[in-house]
């Protein structure tokens, strides 16, 4: 008897083929947390709140996840009778995003609009509809169904069952307060809303909203779901549906290890910002065809050789542009080649003299002098940027004084050492910080050429004696990086009269004045060998003579091309600042991107953002106080910042602003039943009878009077002081304490140090307070124009940290694949 042949299932199979064609890798279905899902760093990497939703949007013919995929989940889920019951419910509720999504989706089918709305009613009144079954049945109409379930933010149902709570007098419900503050904050009437439409006219304003900013709308999306909703029920379906098929878990996880929608983004940028003026301008700098040179030299000319070939001549421009555009989004190799311009290894040289000068500038009276005779020379907008910069108002010796008093006073010899060095201390700052100031020494923006400046010209030399670092780092440039500038000065080093240096000589030489240079630096020692010193000495004439031209070129090369770049990002962010935000939704989370995050709330800060959105608080835009909920948190963890605004309400007056915080913050305490007997007592002991609300209203000595005894009970005194912060940031007193912090120096240092603070503990705060302070006084043109000047150097702080575009260039998922093998439990 022959022994039976067993066939292996067509699951089986599938599994015997992935684990062949992966390797070591085995996935077991249903092993996958949802809470995978909700990382904030897999979510906020492709835009969203939850991973599935980017996958599923990005998502091509050649993959599993992709919208069609969801919409046959959600096909299968509406041909069910329970699926118009959960939509009913959630139609009455309030949810306007998916009364949009239906009507919509009615559309497609070829009706009105005015129809189409009348359907969405009728099914929220009855729960059915004349063309729901067409709806339900037809993949193109629920498309507008699945677009409102990838862009919903996963606390929007929350949010819903909150105000709907409010509404209907629900014991559960959040104080009026609250909600009150979350309609402002929606930029709406502080009350209930009234009928279906105004319902969903709120839930829209809501959907659009994250709780970012720690106030009350995140409060909102906390509340407790008493019941199953459409989106929840859909995303459940999805995800069951994910982790159940091995193929799909497979697929999930290797997508999130190549996953790189960041760097995609900032190339499509670039990609966009190259068919532009800009674009053409900063091709033709960079290539630098003209009469003379036909072709391209040094870097730019494998770029060159590599979209058209060793062709020369400036006509083929257009179709070096038209290929590059194509190139950039389909070969890594080109977007890498022109972003490793705004690396560190590309401006090696350029940055070595920078931070020379800076220094310099710090410590060497001698080199300011220098700077306020010439550095004018060319530079109409410096003093503008000077005077601008927030050092400058910070600094004694300039506060209050124009850059042109600055000057006159340096000429007649009116300044002091002290004084020399403090302004010097100022443009070594703007020079330091802003990129667009060191470039303007040797570049002219208009022309993308070199540019000779006076000043530079005149302290190079010196830097050069005085800072090993900057001598070694121009050394290594003409070895490695720049074959014109090292024959050159071979040639004058060799044809010196008893030159030491012969020609063969010449690059060994150079190698060893290089490893002098770093045995001096790694010993920390003053002292140079023989090579080393004859090197700096040499190049330093040399400079000041002969080859400053080549120099200022190779500034310009290093510098000049990155700044053209970053022109071009800018530009385009100013124009789209939405598509911005959007992106650094992303990059906030990136692990690649910390510094520069890092920098950007940095520069939020020395632009005067805390302050800023004090003064819009304190204008009563609750927008921007729901924003800068965070900051409060943050203050009631600094016990000296607590002990300050808690004193401050407890000492006001009956007739202080305040006066409304200490009230409101002590009714809440007294929904406590122990608070309240412990009330009780010290108002009987006081012969008050009335009631303790009556009290609080009407007589505030004696409501001060009772508090004062209450609060040497421990446990009144906590919850009477921590009803004080939440009735700031979740209630309507929080312009009322902002003007008072205003008012006290020290109340305004310990916010802006709780500001500080929060932009460093939660990556989306920035975004959330830029986005409503650029929105908040509406019409003041001064406002829009700060707000546009705060925004412009966050997105340069961006731009400007080369970290990011270094380790963009080496792992295009920007520390994503990393995280991902530590952070998805899939043996």
């Amino acid at each position: 008897m022959k022994p039976s042949r067993r066939r292996l299932s067509t699951s089986a199979t599938l599994l015997l083929i992935l684990g062949i064609g992966a390797g070591t890798l085995a996935l077991r279905a249903g092993t996958l947390s949802e809470a995978v899902d909700l990382d904030p760093v897999l979510a906020q990497t492709g835009w969203k709140d939850r991973t599935l939703k980017w996958l599923i949007s990005s998502g091509n013919g050649r993959d599993f996840l992709r919208p069609d995929w969801l919409d046959t989940i959600l096909l299968q889920f509406l041909r069910k009778d329970e699926s118009s019951a959960l939509i009913r419910r959630d139609l009455l509720r309030g949810d306007g995003l998916l009364a949009d999504a239906l009507t919509r989706g009615f559309e497609i089918l070829r009706v009105g609009s005015r129809t189409a709305r009348e359907q969405v009613e009728e099914l929220a009144r009855e729960g059915h509809c004349r063309l729901w079954t067409s709806l339900s049945t037809s993949q193109r109409a629920v498309g507008a169904v699945r677009d409102y379930l990838l862009s919903t933010p996963s606390g929007y149902p929350s949010a819903l069952f909150a105000i709907d709570a409010w509404e209907h007098d629900d014991p559960d419900a959040f104080p009026g307060s609250v909600m009150e503050t979350a309609m402002r904050s929606l930029l709406l009437p502080p009350k209930k809303p009234e009928g279906l439409e105004a319902r969903w006219e709120a839930a829209k304003r809501l959907g659009t909203l994250g709780g970012e900013g720690g106030g009350a709308l995140l409060l909102l999306t906390t509340f407790p779901k008493k019941e199953a909703t459409f989106y929840d029920t859909l995303w459940q379906l999805a995800w069951r549906s994910l982790v159940e098929d091995p193929p799909l878990l497979r697929e999930y996880r290797d997508r999130l290890l190549f996953s790189s929608t960041s760097r995609r983004w900032l190339v499509q940028t670039l990609q966009t910002a190259l068919d532009s003026v800009e674009g053409d301008n900063f091709l033709r700098h960079y290539f630098a065809i003209d009469f003379l040179h036909p072709t391209p030299v040094g870097r730019a000319k494998w770029l060159w050789e590599g979209l058209v070939g060793p062709r020369a001549g400036g006509g083929l421009l257009p179709l070096a542009k038209k290929k590059l555009a194509s190139l950039l989004m389909t070969d890594d190799r080109y977007a890498d080649f022109l972003l490793w311009h705004l690396t560190r290894p590309a401006e090696a040289a350029a940055q070595a003299t920078r931070s020379a000068l800076v220094h310099a500038l710090r410590q060497d009276e001698g080199v300011v002098r220098k700077a306020l005779q010439s550095i004018w020379e060319g530079q109409i907008e410096l003093a503008g940027q000077l005077e601008q910069s927030p050092w400058w108002s910070l600094c004694e010796a300039t506060r209050g004084k124009s850059a042109a008093e600055i000057r006159r006073s340096s000429s007649r010899g009116e300044l002091d050492r002290n004084s020399l060095l403090g302004v010097g201390g100022v443009i070594a700052s703007l020079l330091e910080r802003s990129d667009s100031a060191w470039c303007s020494l040797f570049v002219n923006k208009e022309e993308g050429t070199p540019l000779s400046s006076p000043f530079l010209l005149s302290v190079f030399p010196l830097l050069v004696q005085v800072t090993p670092e900057c001598a070694l780092a121009w050394l290594d440039t003409l070895l490695h990086n720049d074959q014109e500038a090292f024959v050159a000065f071979g040639r004058w080093m060799t044809s010196r009269p008893q030159a030491r240096v012969a020609v063969p000589a010449y690059a060994p030489w150079l190698q060893e004045a290089g490893d002098q240079l770093r045995q001096a630096l790694e010993k920390n020692s003053p002292v140079l060998g023989e090579e080393a010193q004859l090197f700096v000495e040499a190049f330093s004439q040399w400079a000041s003579e002969t080859g400053w031209e080549l120099i200022l070129r190779r500034l310009q090369r290093e510098v000049g091309v990155a700044e053209e770049l970053r022109r071009l990002f800018l530009t385009s962010w100013r124009a789209d600042p939405e598509a911005f935000w959007r992106g650094y939704g992303g990059l906030a989370y990136l692990p690649s991107a910390k510094t520069a995050c890092e920098r950007a709330a940095d520069t939020l800060v020395a632009y005067g953002g805390p302050e800023a959105a004090l003064r819009a608080i304190a204008g009563w835009d609750y927008a921007v106080a729901d924003a800068c909920g965070r900051v409060w948190d943050a203050l009631w963890d600094s016990p000296q910042d607590r002990a300050l605004l808690v004193e401050a309400v407890l000492h006001s007056d009956g007739l202080s602003d305040l006066n409304g915080v200490l009230v409101t913050a002590t009714k809440n305490v007294l929904e406590r039943p122990e608070a309240r007997a412990l009330a009780d007592k010290f108002a009987r002991s006081l012969g008050k009878t009335t009631d303790l609300l009556q009290i609080l209203a009407e007589d505030p000595t004696a409501t001060r009077q009772i508090l004062s005894g209450c609060l040497s009970d421990p446990s009144f005194r906590e919850g009477w002081e921590r009803s004080v912060f939440l009735v700031t940031k979740f209630g309507d007193q929080s312009p009322v304490v902002a003007q008072w912090i205003l008012s006290r120096k020290e109340a305004l240092d310990g916010w802006k140090n709780a500001f500080a603070l929060a932009l460093k503990e939660h990556p989306l705060f920035l975004r959330a307070v830029v986005v409503r302070m650029a929105k908040a006084k509406g019409g003041e043109l001064g406002w829009a124009s700060e707000m546009r000047m705060l925004e412009q150097a966050i997105m340069t702080a961006i731009l400007t940290d080369r970290l990011l575009w270094e380790n963009l260039i080496e792992d295009k998922t920007g520390g994503i694949a990393t995280y991902v093998r530590k952070t998805i439990p899939i043996p």
